[in-house]
């Protein structure tokens, strides 16, 4: 009777020991093939960029067909599988589906099909066992699916959702996962910039609470830096000047200097926003003093500055005094860059000398063609020329401009230089105050540049028209929904 027993129990457990070597190696046996899948995608997608014919509707429905088909089968192999005896290989099917959804979610999203984006990204979050950091990215992207699709009250459920269920915001290599940790900032300011003021305020308390918190609870990490930095473009963008200073002093290393790069805005918003020049200078000044050889490209940096913060002292001599050192020292900067030209050629009309100042302005005009100072440069002296009364010319310089953005823009389509031409013209129609022309000059360069700042600033002056000058609100109404749907993409860190 014992005899029996043992045979029963060898029995029992070499069965059972089947079973899991059958279970083991049916398990094994999926993700091989779903491994091959996945690099039949990859390499689909490696043949395409080197061969762009590939890239066409036959090939597009192929590369669909792709996705799908390892999607559905990695589904099939996930409820199939059983997790507990083979944890490598549930884990390694669940990474390629997180790794293949997030690949076909942004050929989806590029090809508008935003319907089918969020349901490939539901089935991610419902039907998987996905890892925090996944877990995470799934929410933001659905997010910002949500918010270009146009449904923004949806897409603030899921953001406010990611904030307070993610904390702190840890990316895959355990270092911040910027497109969340950008998300409180990134809310207020789309709140502000469309004019929500009430919503701007919950938001603005939202934010500041969340970096606080960060700054609290992680003191010596990266996350102290990055939200130190993301709290002073908090208040900066809300126009809390000494607050913002406040924050960027804090941004200091070991021997407790201030980051030069913190510094110098420290400097900026003294000079620009609290017209404290003299202290600017002093920042300016010491930046230079304290370089480091590691830093020396911020000295063009500084002297064009200190240029401006002298220009706005009125003290004109000087300014160009510094620009002569600055063309000296660095010519290579000087002649990239047409700012310091423009400065030269202000400092002339400003001290009075008209005569030179025009001189200069025609130079900065030959020099630095296609550039924005050149083309602001042609408005100018087409508005100044007729205040001076010499009509001929003020009408020359209009024609001249006019001809000038057109020809920007034709011999630089789909590029920045294009929207900086189209924006001049809209200028031009604005000084002439043709206030439709205007609105649908700019309503056209953020439909070509839709996720530029340029772009971004255009649609919002054109809805500010439409609604102020042209009495019509539901066309200002939608263009500031397209704004919003255009803003998927969170505000990148200050660079400190």
């Amino acid at each position: 009777m014992i005899h029996k027993s043992k045979v029963l129990i060898t029995l029992f457990t070499i069965t059972g020991l089947l079973i899991l070597a059958c279970a083991t190696n049916e398990a094994i046996k999926s993700r091989y093939e779903l491994e091959n899948k996945f690099y039949a995608i990859e390499k689909f997608l490696k043949d395409s960029q080197i061969k762009p014919e590939l890239n066409n509707p036959e090939m597009m429905n192929q590369l669909h067909n792709l996705y799908r088909d390892f999607i559905n089968q990695a589904y099939t192999s996930l409820d199939i599988i059983d997790s507990t005896p083979n944890p490598k290989e549930y884990n390694d099917i669940t990474n390629m589906v997180f790794a293949a959804t997030r690949q076909y979610s942004q050929v989806l999203f590029r090809e508008m099909k935003y319907d089918s984006c969020l349901h490939l990204i539901d089935r991610l979050i419902n039907g998987t066992s996905l890892k925090n950091y996944q877990k995470m990215t799934a929410y933001v992207s659905k997010g910002q699916t949500l918010q270009v699709a146009g449904r923004w009250d949806s897409a603030i459920v899921i953001y406010n959702y990611a904030v307070k269920n993610f904390y702190p915001p840890v990316s895959a290599d355990s270092g911040i996962a910027y497109d969340l940790f950008n998300l409180p900032l990134h809310v207020f300011n789309i709140y502000q910039q469309t004019g929500d003021s009430l919503n701007a305020r919950k938001y603005f308390v939202d934010a500041e609470r969340y970096y606080q918190t960060l700054i609290k609870d992680f003191p010596e990490s990266e996350f102290y830096v990055a939200a130190r930095s993301n709290l002073a473009r908090l208040y900066y963008n809300d126009g809390r000047w000494r607050q913002a200073i406040e924050q960027l002093s804090a941004l200091v290393d070991s021997t407790g200097i201030i980051n030069p790069s913190a510094n110098m805005k420290i400097a900026d918003i003294y000079a620009v926003e609290l017209k404290k020049l003299d202290t600017a200078l002093a920042i300016y000044d010491y930046i230079e003093k304290h370089l480091s050889s590691r830093d020396s490209l911020f000295k063009p940096v500084l002297l064009h500055k200190k240029s401006m913060v002298y220009l706005e002292k009125k003290q004109y001599t000087q300014t160009r005094a510094v620009l002569i050192e600055l063309a000296n020292q660095y010519p290579a900067y000087y002649e990239y860059y047409p700012t310091p030209q423009y400065i030269k050629a202000r400092s002339f009309e400003l001290e009075g000398n008209w005569s030179r100042a025009e001189t200069e302005y025609k130079f900065l005009i030959e020099n630095y063609p296609g550039t924005r100072e050149a083309m602001s440069t042609h408005l100018y002296l087409a508005k100044k020329l007729g205040e001076l009364g010499r009509r001929g010319e003020a009408a020359r310089w209009r024609e001249k401009a006019e001809s000038y953005f057109n020809e920007i823009a034709s011999q630089n389509r789909g590029t920045l230089k294009e929207a900086t031409a189209l924006s001049y013209r809209a200028e031009m129609f604005r000084q002439d105050g043709n206030w439709l022309s205007t609105a649908v000059t700019m309503t056209e360069i953020f439909d070509k540049f839709p996720q530029t700042e340029i772009g971004q600033r255009a649609v919002l002056t054109a809805a500010e028209i439409y609604r102020q000058k042209l009495n019509n609100s539901t066309k200002a109404d939608s263009l500031v929904a397209q704004f919003r749907q255009s803003l998927t993409k969170t505000e990148e860190e200050w660079e400190t």
